[in-house]
C-alpha cells in the first residue's frame, strides 16, 4: 500500500514541477496578467482538470513557485543596517530581471501580495529565532515596511527601465531604510 502512495506523491510533485516550470518558462517572455491558465495547460501539455488538481488558480501556482525560489541574506534585519540586504535583493533582481518584470508590470493586488509575502518569508528564514512578544511585533511591521518598499521601489525601475545600476539603487535603498531604522529606534513602538 505504501508504494502505491509513494508513486502517487512522486506523480503529484512531478506534476506540479512541471507545470511550475512551464509558468517560469512562460514569465521569461509573456507578462504574468495576460498568461492564462489555458496557456499554462496547452504549454505543459496537461488538462485544465490536471491543473486545477494541484492549484487553484494561476496565483496559487505563483506562489508555489516562489516558495521554492529562496533568497539567501547575509544577515537579519535585526542585526543589519539593510545595505548587505539590498545588494542582495538587487543582484537577485537583476539576475532575474525579464522574469521579475513579468511579474510585476502590471501587477494586481493579489499578485503583490504574494511578492511581498515571498520577500517576508525569505527575510524570516535570516532572522534570529528569539523574537518573542513586542520585539516580534516590531520585527514584523519592520519586515512588512521592508517588503512593500522593495516591491515599489522596483515597480518603480520597472516603469523606468531600470534607468540605475545596481550599486546606485543600493544607495537609494538603503538610505530609505536608515532612515526607517532611526525612526524606529527612536520610537517606542
Amino acid at each position: 500500500m505504501s508504494d502505491s502512495y509513494d508513486k502517487g506523491e512522486v506523480r503529484t510533485k512531478k506534476t506540479k514541477g512541471v507545470i511550475a516550470t512551464t509558468l517560469i518558462a512562460l514569465l521569461k517572455h509573456q507578462n504574468f496578467a495576460k498568461i492564462t491558465v489555458t496557456d499554462l495547460c496547452h504549454r505543459a501539455k496537461i488538462s485544465r482538470a490536471t491543473f486545477y488538481t494541484h492549484f487553484v488558480d494561476k496565483y496559487d501556482l505563483l506562489g508555489y513557485c516562489l516558495k521554492d525560489i529562496r533568497i539567501d541574506f547575509p544577515h537579519s534585519l535585526k542585526d543589519e543596517p539593510y545595505e548587505n540586504i539590498e545588494k542582495t535583493v538587487n543582484q537577485f533582481v537583476v539576475q532575474y530581471k525579464k522574469v521579475i518584470k513579468n511579474i510585476m508590470e502590471n501587477a494586481d493586488s493579489e499578485t503583490l501580495g504574494l511578492l511581498s509575502e515571498w520577500i517576508i518569508c525569505n527575510l524570516d528564514r535570516s532572522s534570529p529565532a528569539n523574537h518573542d512578544g513586542r520585539d516580534r511585533t516590531k520585527y514584523i511591521v519592520q519586515s512588512n515596511f521592508y517588503a512593500g518598499g522593495l516591491i515599489f521601489y522596483h515597480l518603480w525601475q520597472l516603469k523606468n527601465n531600470f534607468p540605475e545600476n545596481t550599486p546606485t539603487m543600493n544607495e537609494h535603498l538603503y538610505e530609505i531604510m536608515k532612515i526607517f531604522h532611526e525612526w524606529r529606534s527612536e520610537t517606542d513602538f
